[in-house]
């Protein structure tokens, strides 16, 4: 049995304003790293979405053996995480409800939807620390300053990184827009990035992480160069 690894429960939120960033695969891949590492990790699904149930579940039905809490769906993953989900129960979800029902972790992993309103708002409130993934484009960096300054109003001092996914080095834009956040903001550039990697999208296809499809891939070394930045930077 393995020894959890944060005293919790902490609150890790993967958010941006942004759609399309990769805060899925941010999120799914963290809840599936900290859990294979013996921390007893949840996972919150915000998005109406779903995407990351699609990505993580072994089946798109709800459990019908384990309650989940008023106003929650709770799903299987094939990697042993709790996975729950706004259901359209009456009575209505709220963040409370969910985090009361998961007393027992350790880690709680938050995928919100693009917005910085409504649960992503109420999740930010709440989180322990805050991750940011961004593509290297001139769109996602313009929406950085106001994603900070929101953080800014809304939460408690957070441990805040941003993450560079679907990362190109060998295309000249990525690097200086990569650059670019260096000099704005180099106290919340963290010092991994995630590279474009078709592994990725195979894994979610398959309803499993990076660390269960292929263990050699590029994308399955820099999750798990993130695990330890978010290990040894933010417990």
């Amino acid at each position: 049995m393995g020894v959890p690894l944060i005293r919790g429960p902490q609150i890790l939120v993967c958010a941006n304003q942004k759609g399309g960033v990769g805060k899925t695969t941010a999120a799914t891949h963290t809840a599936a790293g900290f859990q294979r590492l013996g921390c007893r990790t949840g996972l919150l699904d915000l998005d109406p979405q779903r995407n990351a149930v699609l990505c993580s579940s072994q089946d798109l039905e709800p459990r019908k053996d384990r309650p989940a809490p008023q106003g929650w769906d709770c799903f299987s993953t094939k990697e042993g995480l709790d996975l729950l989900a706004p259901s359209d129960s009456p009575g209505g979800a709220t963040l409370d409800r969910a985090l009361a029902w998961g007393e027992a972790w350790d880690l709680v992993v938050i995928d919100c939807p693009p917005s910085l309103e409504g649960w992503t708002q109420a999740a930010i409130e709440r989180a322990s620390a805050i991750l940011i993934p961004m593509q290297c484009e001139f769109l996602s960096l313009q929406g950085l300053a106001s994603m900070l300054g929101r953080i800014g109003t809304l939460a408690r001092d957070p441990w805040v990184r941003i993450l560079p996914s679907m990362y190109e080095p060998e295309k000249e834009l990525q690097r200086e827009t990569l650059a670019e956040v260096e000099r704005h903001f180099p106290d919340r550039l963290g010092r991994t990035w995630i590279p474009r990697d078709p592994a990725i999208s195979e894994a979610s296809s398959h309803g499993v992480s990076l660390f269960c499809h292929d263990p050699r891939a590029i994308g399955t070394l820099a999750y798990a160069r993130l695990i330890r930045e978010l290990h040894h930077g933010w417990s």
